[in-house]
């Protein structure tokens, strides 16, 4: 339900899960992995404030575990890595120069501790990567943006990880179209290519809320439309 951005119905199913540790028995783990999803959705519904508290419940968990697989701590990883980059983009938003050199700093170990453990649990490099390239982009290195902006297309092209290339796809659009971007394109591709081929695989995918913002981008012609993409 999450992959399919079908966040009400996402957060219930964690909701219910946590309730259902309470009585049945308390694991750790499992609760680690639907607090990770729990504060990606709340990103995504924009409720920032609901996603820090989701995430310090999360991290109190961390301290206590001496071991974490990749696949129970990487949706924390990745949600701590969205939640820093939201705060930079805010930052860089409203030109707060102090504020911005604290968030990119808390955004690189984020972001370090998110790739590492995607090297360890594939399913997630195509998004970690293109959450790296997000992180370049905002500290206006470009270039690194668009290396990893290509290894997410390709990797998610191998491992046929179809819904989050369609986001790259969509992130990489919103960025070359952004005012005053000096980057047009990625290896020959525009904004309106990377649209075009972000379309066509949430049209395959019955992807509905990716193309309902992929509307509403194409409609206001704005790069910035929230938080960052589904």
């Amino acid at each position: 339900m999450f992959k399919q951005r079908k966040l009400s119905e996402a957060l219930k199913a964690v909701e219910e899960e946590q309730a259902l540790q309470k009585t049945a028995g308390h694991y750790p783990l499992v609760i680690l992995y639907m607090l990770g999803i729990k504060a990606q959705v709340q990103l995504l519904q924009k409720e920032v404030p609901g996603a820090q508290e989701t995430l310090r419940v999360a991290k109190e968990i961390t301290l206590h575990q001496k071991h974490i697989y990749p696949y129970f701590i990487s949706n924390f990883l990745i949600a701590q890595f969205l939640y820093d980059l939201c705060s930079l983009e805010a930052a860089a938003q409203f030109l707060q120069r102090p504020a911005f050199t604290a968030c990119r700093k808390r955004a690189a170990q984020s972001g370090r501790a998110a790739l590492k453990n995607a090297m360890k649990y594939s399913a997630d490099k195509t998004e970690v990567f293109r959450w790296m390239g997000v992180f370049c982009w905002l500290c206006g290195k470009h270039k690194k943006a668009q290396d990893w902006w290509e290894k997410s297309i390709r990797i998610g092209k191998e491992l046929r990880a179809r819904p989050e290339l369609g986001r790259t796809y969509l992130e990489v659009g919103k960025r070359l179209s952004e005012n005053g971007s000096r980057v047009k394109d990625l290896n020959g591709l525009t904004a309106g290519g990377c649209f075009l081929k972000a379309r066509s695989l949430f049209e395959e995918l019955g992807l509905e809320g990716d193309l309902e913002e992929l509307k509403e981008i194409e409609k206001t012609g704005d790069a910035w439309s929230g938080v960052f993409s589904h």
